[in-house]
């Protein structure tokens, strides 16, 4: 049912045409003066702390394809949940017969956040081709594993932002807070002092989600081992179902619009 509410949304953006193609190219444009940015920077410096213009091209495009995977999915459904509430929509997603976090979400799909998927997806398989890789199928598992744990972090604070608008008026200037901090990870953590890098790693694990495995891939210094891309899987696992959890002991409180 989850899947069909998502074709259903793609589906009806499709019928837009000419404007649905407008809207993907658009939203493509500020990313790609992004990429087009880091590039001006490294081409002045020809490197950061030892890292090379397309080592540091796939850190920021595997960042990227992260964030737009999770946001896809859950960015524009806990952004409304402040805006249910207040005008009673809520109700209609709790009283359905199904789940109603599988219902919202999939009603909400940002069928163009598809285009920065693949955008940061195709920029990061590009950076590749430039970096020589011992590839073994142990470590492509690993890497996946740990893609897949960075994508339930990052969907983790999305959802935690959703799941506390059940006690408070506003909750989506976090959503804006995890828009504005992004730009942290765009580059290598080791440029920040330690207790920077200790912040990024374990309070706020921004980190996680393409730092240590751009490390594991690359074996740049300060090498990030096997283990840490399956705590990453872990601990994307575990934060994700703690927010679920919330989410839902949220509901339970909600008393309906007409309280």
């Amino acid at each position: 049912m989850f899947m069909h509410l998502v074709w259903l949304n793609v589906k009806a953006r499709l019928q837009y045409g000419r404007s649905f193609v407008y809207e993907i190219l658009t939203s493509m444009v500020g990313y790609i003066f992004e990429f087009l940015a880091v590039w001006i920077i490294i081409n002045q410096f020809n490197s950061i702390i030892g890292w090379s213009f397309f080592e540091i091209l796939f850190l920021h495009a595997l960042g990227y394809f992260v964030r737009a995977t999770a946001s896809a999915f859950l960015w524009r459904p806990m952004w409304l949940m402040s805006d249910y509430m207040q005008r009673g929509q809520l109700d209609k997603f709790l009283l359905s017969p199904v789940n109603s976090f599988m219902y919202i979400v999939g009603s909400n799909f940002m069928t163009y956040a598809l285009s920065h998927v693949i955008l940061g997806g195709m920029v990061a398989i590009i950076s590749i081709f430039f970096i020589p890789i011992d590839w073994t199928l142990l470590k492509a598992l690993l890497f996946i594993c740990s893609l897949i744990g960075a994508m339930f972090i990052y969907g983790g604070f999305i959802v935690f932002s959703g799941a506390i608008s059940f006690w408070t008026v506003r909750s989506s200037f976090l959503l804006r807070v995890l828009t504005e901090a992004w730009s942290v990870i765009n580059y290598p953590i080791t440029i920040y002092p330690r207790g920077i890098q200790i912040l990024l790693t374990f309070f706020i694990p921004f980190a996680l989600l393409n730092y240590y495995p751009t490390v594991y891939l690359f074996r740049q210094p300060g090498n990030s081992n096997s283990w840490t891309m399956i705590l990453i899987l872990a601990a994307g696992l575990s934060f994700f179902t703690l927010v679920y959890k919330l989410w839902w002991y949220g509901v339970r409180k909600y008393q309906g619009a007409g309280s």
